[in-house]
């Protein structure tokens, strides 16, 4: 017999083997349930297979899932980046795919875990994937996460990455949250790093809309931060001298408030929805959508930015008036000098 069965006729007791069933043809030795065929052995049969429990629910189980202590472990061992061979470590679909802890290229003392997928020397991705309709066919899948294995780049909600990190979604709602639960004046909660290293400039921030067009910049200079707004006259039509000036800007309503979350601090602004009636280019209409907490989702909000070209106009308008005022002076000082003249040339 071969030294498996022989294994099993001294360790295994009981019904659960017998040596009696076993049959032998040519390199074939079968039991009826387990075959042992040039080094392979399988069951064909529908019966699972356990280690460390008598009652496996899958085709390969290892411990009961009630036992504290690790039911799977591989030895330890390196990932050799030269010759993309790895030692003691579990592989995948002939060495293309592999996970590994330990060292890396034989180092010693470093315990990182590997995570690595390749081709002959070139990175290959390494994606999460899932589907909601118990569709096998991979292909269909919807890609949630991919990291690229020649660059590097991570993607969330996008298969094909094209930045260090990309997230896509196609929803209604935000694709992204950068939350800093510090609680004080020190969370911050974003650092955007940019631009010239000797600080003479640089973008920060692009803005775009749906189709990819640029809407406006966080741009920076040897003074400061610009807040940035697309205004190129090359992607402008239909242009017109403002009708909206000095009647406007009186209407506008300027208030002295206090917020509701913050009523310690006195602020003096305007009402989004009195200024929408009057100047709606500065402010967006919010809902009354509200979170779990009763907070307003969507506010209205106003764009302090915007009211600039109505200021701008007014004065225009208003230094339009100072001009005609002083003509209209200057010519009544000529006409009282005048007759205070022939005044006093009577005399």
């Amino acid at each position: 017999k071969n030294d498996f069965w022989e294994y099993l006729d001294n360790n295994v007791t009981g019904s659960a083997y017998s040596s009696n069933l076993v049959s032998t043809t040519g390199n074939t030795i079968s039991d009826g349930a387990w075959t042992l065929a040039n080094g392979t052995v399988y069951n064909a049969n529908s019966g699972n297979v356990g280690i460390g429990t008598t009652s496996p629910t899958y085709k390969f189980q290892v411990g009961d899932g009630a036992t504290v202590s690790s039911a799977l472990g591989f030895m330890k061992g390196y990932f050799d980046s030269n010759t993309y061979t790895a030692h003691g470590r579990m592989m995948f679909n002939d060495k293309n795919f592999g996970i590994g802890a330990g060292s890396f290229n034989g180092s010693a003392g470093d315990d990182d875990l590997y995570l690595w997928s390749w081709s002959g020397g070139s990175g290959r991705d390494i994606r999460f994937m899932s589907t909601t309709n118990g569709d096998t066919d991979p292909n269909t899948w919807n890609t949630n996460m991919t990291i690229q294995g020649n660059t590097g780049n991570v993607g969330i909600g996008i298969p094909n990455p094209q930045f260090p990190l990309d997230v896509v979604r196609s929803d209604n709602t935000y694709a992204a949250r950068i939350y800093n639960t510090g609680n004080n004046t020190a969370s911050v909660a974003l650092i955007l790093r940019g631009g010239d290293a000797n600080g003479s400039g640089g973008w920060l921030a692009l803005f775009q809309d749906g189709n990819g067009n640029g809407k406006g910049t966080i741009s920076f200079n040897g003074t400061g931060v610009q807040y940035n707004t697309t205004s190129d006259i090359r992607l402008k039509k239909n242009i017109t001298d403002s009708k909206l000036g000095m009647d406007a800007l009186k209407n506008i309503q300027v208030k002295d408030y206090q917020y509701k979350d913050n009523d310690k601090v006195i602020v003096q602004g305007f009402l989004a929805q009195q200024l929408y009636e009057v100047y709606p280019q500065a402010v967006t209409k919010g809902t009354d959508e509200v979170d779990e907490k009763g907070n307003l989702t969507h506010p209205w909000m106003v764009d302090y930015g915007k009211l600039t070209p109505l200021l701008v106009k007014s004065v225009q308008e208003q230094q339009v008036e100072i001009e005609n005022l002083k003509a209209s002076l200057k010519a009544l000082e000529d006409k009282i000098n005048k007759l205070l003249g022939l005044t006093s040339g009577n005399q």
